[in-house]
């Protein structure tokens, strides 16, 4: 069975599945280095033709579409025509999305345009993940402006990070979101643990056949944890509050779902249904503790992440038994 129509079976939702749905070429170490270094496969393109298109919008609302096709997607880049393609749907969506959230988008332009100072943390990260996990290859990252339906996705021409959901601070209104939306929405000093994350989506090695529950948990946990790893945090640390005190709670409620595939929206890509009782992406969390604690048992963290990164589906149920994770939860 294919990926794709795999996806349509889980209902679309499961980024981590959908993030690896095209085969990736690696790029030549020495290469990537020097463009690491450099910066530039940083590539905010797309962020300027945007907010030229805004300005212009603005002052024309009447002739937003054609204003947005003509000066933002028409001079897209290969990244922004993909992210469009996975994420957008439709300029009359885009729109849509731009009146709907007009406050927060007139609010975060400068938020936006600070991805040139955290360049630097972005690649030392990077640095750091090459030197534990020698074969990672290094992507173009495109940031671009999206609808509000993800932070971070990737395909072939590599790394897509809608910055609009990453643009966070005090002074943005956030009363046009929905309970999901605002939760998802991330602090613009939290771009280098979520470009992380997408980085380890790029790395790893999918395994189509497997749709249980656990396994796409694992994948998102897994770039959770690398993530903190070498970038020093990740971006899901409010389900840190929400779970403390409940982790046997919700382990035992996972642990009843974890092999049936129907289920995985209760876990992932749920924010349309977020509560105050159940927050979204919960999954990430239960994914991330386990991958934890099997680094934490490894003597050989190389060849742990090495195996964590290329994981079998077959071998999830012997990953959670190796990880001692559920031995560990109550400690």
């Amino acid at each position: 069975m294919s990926l794709k129509k795999i996806l349509l079976l889980i209902g679309s939702f499961l980024l981590f599945i959908q993030c690896n749905t095209s085969k990736k070429e690696p790029v030549a170490s020495t290469e990537t280095a020097i463009i690491v270094e450099e910066y530039n496969n940083l590539i905010t393109t797309d962020l300027d033709n945007y907010w030229n298109a805004y300005d212009m919008y603005i002052k024309d609302t009447a002739n937003a579409y054609s204003i947005f096709k003509t000066h933002y997607f028409d001079k897209a880049t290969s990244g922004l025509k993909a992210y469009f393609q996975k994420k957008i749907g439709s300029i009359e969506a885009f729109i849509e999305g731009q009146k709907r959230r007009a406050k927060l988008y007139k609010a975060i332009k400068a938020n936006t345009y600070s991805i040139d100072a955290q360049k630097k943390r972005i690649v030392q990260s990077m640095k750091a993940f090459k030197k534990m996990y020698p074969d990672l290859t290094f992507p173009s990252v495109y940031f671009m402006i999206g609808n509000f339906t993800s932070a971070g996705t990737i395909s072939e021409e590599g790394l897509l990070i809608g910055i609009d959901q990453i643009a966070k601070s005090d002074h943005v209104p956030v009363n046009e979101l929905s309970f999901g939306q605002k939760n998802n929405f991330k602090n613009i000093d939290e771009l280098p643990h979520i470009v992380i994350h997408e980085l380890v989506h790029f790395q790893q090695k999918i395994d189509t056949n497997e749709t249980r529950l656990l396994y796409p948990a694992i994948g998102e946990g897994m770039a959770d944890f690398l993530a903190e790893l070498f970038s020093g945090k990740h971006s899901n640390r409010h389900l840190e509050s929400f779970t403390q005190g409940r982790e046997r709670e919700i382990w035992e409620k996972f642990k009843k779902e974890m092999l049936q595939t129907q289920t995985i929206r209760n876990w992932l890509a749920n924010a349309s249904t977020a509560t105050e009782e159940w927050p979204a992406d919960l999954g990430y969390w239960v994914g991330y503790r386990i991958c934890k604690a099997y680094y934490e048992e490894q003597e050989d963290k190389k060849e742990a992440i090495r195996y964590m990164l290329n994981l079998p589906g077959a071998d999830i149920e012997k990953f959670l038994a190796e990880s001692k994770f559920e031995q560990k939860i109550d400690q």
